[in-house]
């Protein structure tokens, strides 16, 4: 089976997979009774489709397809070209993004775009960081979309022409937001800084064009999360303090994990590297020799 054949099947893939999402997103404004199931179906055959996109990839990458594994190899930076489009792409949409909820979904397009370019980097060390921010950002997402509910539960909305001033009324809310924030930023001692590094100085020692280039992602999350932040949190409120109130007590004991996961993952990424780091090793040293000492 030639690449182009792989090629064409996980575009199709792709295509269908954001069908799926794009039809989850329309069901969520719903009012229907079934929505709930319609869309834990459809999540669920997105996650089918992710899989199979990601066995075809490795089966590529690994040579179980012989002969596309070798007609690949000339195809490497296509792919890192993608990836870099994936990262600058996702963090220009989300600068101008309308509301939070899309500006968390084209972040995680920049997201997804970093951990394709650490997996075909062909570098151990870009790899690994990879397979972490894999978790990281699961982690990090995890504390957006239950901060924005909590958002739109008290707010009515999560247009961010609609939220003013929410630091005033919601300081705990604002400074949990502020963490998690700066985690997906990449700020050094939270758990997205040791992902995003791993990648982007693994990826430097075999492709160093690819990493500059990828780099500029970096500083698009700064830009399009800090002006979200500012737009939303800073300000004069829209409605009256006393009408508003803080995260409640069991939204703060729901959001403890993700802190510490943020935090800890940060100042000590071991617990999850001594996992991580073996199985990586082995799978550069069968898929690309040269990178394992980078």
């Amino acid at each position: 089976m030639a690449f182009r054949d792989v090629l064409n099947r996980v575009c199709c893939e792709v295509t269908n997979l954001a069908t799926s999402h794009v039809g989850a997103t329309n069901l969520r404004r719903s009012s229907n009774s079934n929505v709930n199931s319609i869309v834990w179906n459809s999540r669920k055959d997105g996650f089918l489709r992710t899989t199979q996109i990601c066995s075809w990839l490795v089966a590529t990458r690994t040579g179980q397809h012989a002969s596309a594994h070798h007609d690949a190899q000339r195809y490497w930076n296509s792919l890192r070209i993608c990836c870099v489009i994936g990262i600058l792409y996702g963090s220009a949409v989300a600068c101008v993004t309308p509301d939070l909820k899309r500006l968390v979904a084209y972040s995680s397009l920049a997201q997804m775009g970093f951990i394709t370019l650490g997996v075909v980097s062909g570098s151990q060390i870009a790899t690994t960081g990879a397979v972490l921010l894999m978790f990281n950002h699961g982690v990090i997402t995890m504390g957006f979309f239950l901060l924005i509910g909590y958002i739109e539960q008290s707010r009515g909305s999560y247009q961010i022409r609609d939220l003013v001033g929410l630091q005033g009324p919601a300081p705990i809310l604002a400074a949990l937001f502020t963490l998690v924030m700066m985690a997906s930023i990449g700020l050094p001692g939270l758990s997205g800084f040791v992902s995003e590094y791993l990648i982007l100085i693994g990826t430097f020692g075999v492709h160093p064009w690819w990493a500059v280039i990828g780099a500029t992602g970096v500083i698009g999350a700064a830009l399009y999360w800090l002006w979200a932040y500012q737009r939303t949190f800073h300000g004069a409120s829209l409605v009256s303090e006393t009408t508003e109130s803080d995260i409640s007590v069991k939204g703060r004991l729901v959001m403890i994990p993700i802190a510490l996961l943020v935090v800890v993952l940060g100042v000590y990424p071991q617990l999850l590297l001594a996992k991580i780091t073996p199985s990586v090793q082995q799978l550069v040293t069968h898929v690309a020799p040269q990178g394992v000492s980078k």
